[in-house]
Parts: C-alpha cells; sequence; structure tokens
C-alpha cells in the first residue's frame, strides 16, 4: 500500500511546506524516498524534468499528478539511417533525425515539418549550428506532441490513433534546400529538402506507407508550411498510391509591397528580389517542379498564392488576415516594419488592402476542388503549433482559441479532413476599417469587431445584443491536491487533502506492525 503526494502549481506553495512534506515521507520511509525535490524549477526543454515536487520516486515507482501522463513524450527520437550518403545533415553537419510516434493498429500517418526562420548571414547560422535549428546534437530524445502531432483524444479527436512523424528543422532553409558544404558560401550545408526525402523514404522501407489504402496528412508550420508547398507533391509521387492531403499552418505569404513601398511600381517587392538571391546562391532551392516551369523565378513558387495554383494534392491553409510574420519579419532592409497597432491613417490604410489582399488570395484557393482555409481577421501567425524557435517542449499557443462562427483552426481542419473538402472553409470578409475578429481581441488591433449574440424578448421575438469584446486574461489554475492510493486517484484540496494524507501515513504504520 504506498501513498504518494503532488502538487499542481507548486510554485505558488512555500518551501517551507515543501520540506515539511517531504521529512514526513523520509522520516516514516527512510530511505525508500528516493528522490524529493524542493527547488521549483521552470519549464525546460529536457523532458525529465519536472515542477519541483510534481512526483516523488518511491523504490522504483514515478507517482505523477497529470492523468494524461500516458500521452507524454508520445514522439521518441529516430535517426535517419546513412544520413550522410543520402545529403540528410543539419547545419552543423551532424545526421538529420526525426520523431515518430507508432500505432500498431493504423496504417495512416500524420507527417508534420517544425517551424523555425531561417538563417540569411553568417552569424545567424553559426548561432543556429550551436542549438536545436541546426544540429541534432541538441535535440531531446522525446517530446509530447500537441494537436495533429498528440495522442491524446481529447486534444486530437480526428488523428489521435494515427501514427505520426515529426521531421525538426535543422537546416535553415525552410526545408528547400540542396545545397552541399563544399558549394556553400558559408561552408555549411543546406540540405531541407533531402532531409524530407530521406524521411519519407524510410518510412516507405520500413512501415510500407506507399501503398493503396494509406492515408498521409501532410503538414507544416511557418517555415515547415513552406516546406509543404514545395514539396507536398513530391512526397505524394514518392508514396503512390497511398492518397495524400496537406495543411499549412502560418507559411502562407502573398508576393505584396511592404509598407512605404511604391504599390504602382512595374517591379517586383524589393523582398521578393531578396528571397530570389537566397533561394538560388545559399539554398539551390527545390519547389514544385509544375510551378517552376511556369514561373521565370523559381523562388516565386514559395508564395502560396502562385505555388497553390499548380499544386494537386489537396490543401488546407490556416492564416491570419494579418499575418504577423510577413508584416513585421520579411521586410526588405530599407523599409521600416509597420506599427501594430497602427499609428498612423496611412497604416491603417496599409492594413486594409493587405487583408484585402489576403483574402483574395484565400477566395482563390477556396474555389479549387478540395481544397480549405481557416482565416481569422487576427493579427498572429500560426494556429496549431508552438514548437518554434527550435523548441521540441511544445505548449498550445493562444492562437488555438481564435475561432469563426464558433470554429476553431483545428475544429477547421478536421471538418476538411473529414468530408474530403466539401467543408470546413472559414474565411471572414474584410471591412473597410481594420477590425480585429472578438476573439482575438489584443492590444496588436487598431479595432475589435463588436460581438452580436441572439437573445429572445417576452414574446420570442429574436433580439441582437452588442456585446464589447474583451480580452481575457488566461485563467488560473486551481490548486489541486493529487492523492494517489495504490492505482487509484481522488482528486482534494486544502485541509482535506492534508487530513487523507496523514490518515493513510497511520494506516500504513498501524498496518506494518
Amino acid at each position: 500500500m504506498v501513498i504518494a503526494m503532488g502538487f499542481a502549481n507548486w510554485s505558488q506553495t512555500s518551501v517551507g511546506a515543501k520540506g515539511f512534506l517531504c521529512l514526513v515521507l523520509m522520516f516514516f520511509y527512510g530511505t525508500g524516498v528516493s528522490k524529493c525535490d524542493l527547488g521549483y524549477k521552470k519549464n525546460s526543454n529536457k523532458t525529465d524534468k519536472r515542477h519541483g515536487l510534481g512526483f516523488l520516486s518511491l523504490g522504483r515507482r514515478n507517482f505523477i499528478t497529470d492523468k494524461a501522463e500516458k500521452y507524454r513524450n508520445n514522439l521518441v527520437l529516430t535517426r535517419i539511417r546513412n544520413a550522410q550518403k543520402l545529403n540528410a545533415t543539419c547545419i552543423d553537419d551532424s545526421d538529420a533525425v526525426f520523431y515518430k510516434s507508432i500505432h500498431l493498429n493504423s496504417k495512416h500517418w500524420i507527417i508534420h515539418l517544425q517551424a523555425g526562420g531561417s538563417c540569411v548571414s553568417l552569424d545567424d547560422c553559426l548561432e543556429r549550428s550551436n542549438g536545436p535549428l541546426g544540429s541534432s546534437i541538441h535535440m531531446d530524445y522525446a517530446f509530447t506532441g500537441e494537436y495533429t502531432l498528440s495522442n491524446d483524444p481529447k486534444v486530437n479527436p480526428t488523428f489521435h490513433s494515427w501514427n505520426k512523424v515529426f521531421i525538426p528543422y535543422c537546416s535553415g532553409d525552410v526545408f528547400v534546400g540542396r545545397k552541399p558544404k563544399h558549394k556553400h558560401p558559408f561552408k555549411m550545408p543546406m540540405l531541407g529538402h533531402f532531409i524530407v526525402v530521406a524521411v519519407i523514404k524510410q518510412l516507405i522501407q520500413d512501415y510500407r506507407i506507399n501503398r493503396k489504402g494509406v492515408k498521409i496528412l501532410f503538414g507544416g508550420t511557418s517555415a515547415g508550411g513552406l516546406g509543404v508547398i514545395a514539396n507536398v507533391d513530391h512526397v505524394k509521387n514518392l508514396t503512390h498510391p497511398a492518397e495524400v492531403k496537406a495543411y499549412n499552418d502560418g507559411g502562407w505569404f502573398t508576393l505584396y509591397p511592404n509598407f512605404g513601398e511604391d504599390f504602382f511600381s512595374p517591379e517586383l517587392p524589393q523582398f521578393f528580389k531578396f528571397l530570389t538571391y537566397i533561394f538560388d546562391h545559399y539554398w539551390d532551392g527545390f519547389v514544385d517542379e509544375t510551378c517552376r516551369d511556369q514561373m521565370p523565378k523559381a523562388a516565386a513558387c514559395l508564395y502560396g498564392e502562385l505555388a497553390s495554383k499548380h499544386i494537386s494534392t489537396p490543401l488546407f491553409v490556416m492564416v491570419a488576415r494579418w499575418d504577423s510574420y510577413q508584416l513585421t519579419r520579411l521586410v526588405a532592409v530599407n523599409f521600416k516594419s509597420i506599427s501594430l497597432p497602427p499609428k498612423k491613417n496611412k497604416e491603417r490604410k496599409y492594413l486594409a488592402k493587405f487583408g484585402n489582399n489576403t483574402y483574395r488570395s484565400l477566395t482563390t484557393l477556396s474555389l479549387r476542388p478540395k481544397c480549405g482555409v481557416f482565416s481569422p481577421a487576427c493579427h498572429c501567425h500560426t494556429f496549431l503549433t508552438s514548437c518554434f524557435e527550435g523548441s521540441t517542449s511544445c505548449q498550445y499557443p493562444p492562437t488555438h482559441r481564435y475561432s469563426i462562427k464558433g470554429q476553431t483552426a483545428y475544429g477547421a481542419l478536421s471538418e476538411w479532413f473529414t468530408t474530403n473538402g466539401k467543408r470546413g472553409t472559414y474565411i471572414e470578409k474584410p471591412s473597410q476599417v481594420p477590425s480585429c475578429n472578438p476573439t482575438c481581441c489584443s492590444s496588436l488591433c487598431h479595432k475589435c469587431m463588436l460581438e452580436k449574440k441572439v437573445s429572445s424578448t417576452p414574446r420570442g421575438n429574436p433580439k441582437v445584443v452588442v456585446v464589447k469584446p474583451k480580452i481575457q486574461p488566461p485563467a488560473r489554475k486551481k490548486k489541486t491536491f493529487y492523492l494517489y492510493y495504490s492505482n487509484s486517484e481522488w482528486r482534494f484540496s486544502g485541509l482535506f487533502a492534508s487530513i487523507y494524507v496523514f490518515l493513510g501515513i497511520l494506516i500504513q504504520i498501524l498496518v506494518t506492525r
């Protein structure tokens, strides 16, 4: 009979209280208590660290305070075989890796490309090579997937039972690079395309994902979303006759001038010229082959609005009307980023035009057979993941709550997938004055839409009540005390928890006598 204790939100508890509880256990159980940590630890990328006294290890058994523990660390690191021969290496020339979660009863697959920007200077690339965005040496052994990568049916009801693959982003080239080390100006390999191909081929060898009846949902976030646009039809060809669909979370950018740039200039936007140089000289980039044949510049095929016309794979795109990354980061050096919220009238006019252009590009995509879109009037970048900037320790971003007509990005993706593209498209129409969706009202917004709620009058007639949207602060977790007795669990709080704990210890003493 074993009793163990843990506190959620332990940072709110004094070290003295933790020390007292720890000493009580040590007094009665002696050396049976092999770990009693009194210090509070912040979230860490290392999967073996926890918050303070979040668990106690008695003997060889761990008692953990989370019901969903069995879904944690579901994605486990896997080496790419013959990575050097396949040119599947990171910036530091270490072998690229991937993570997988296998369900023996499923033949369907989620394959996801990680986010993480890009490196375009020697200093940036050197910095990346010393961390997980440029080296597999610094990657965790396992981590917990979120949304499409989660095994928890409460988090991922549509795909929780599927096999899952997560491809870390360590090449700095939005997964399109084919530039070997000896040809690169920085003497660093940028081989993202070859990494994707190597993972797909290994999955074909080990699990035969290229057979009839197999479904593959190939997706990516931000830089990974660009990698999806570039590689999806190639992946579809490699895995034929499997059924392939794709999703793009925050990797949809439009060929639009920066703020302050001449709209009526016959030349292409300045940032596109910079992108073309990087694409050709640093990456030797791979893009959709049909698109490449139709475009004067291959780099243009990284823009979803241009490439999607040539992609044959059904595609679901999640992008905000005002993509914050394009507005603030994809800016040519001779232009300033726009202020968010806009401070001047010309900034508000620019945002209105930018939003109209995003809407135009997405409505065109939504008219294609089996394609879908989720695009709220928000200032944000991604919706389904915060596995960003090299961290594989994921946490749900606030944007997962953003919704249109009550439907979130994940809900829209699921609806699109399960109805084969017949439903699932949610696009908010632009207005003359840039106004944010009530669910994403924030300090970045110039103005928030008024949320309309329908109620009934005493006579039963509908009445529209206009409610001013409020920015909801993140909900605080309640202090919860978990008591584990054998394999069952009860949840208590405060004084009652303490009484049960000490009664349990007393019973244990009497039984042992």
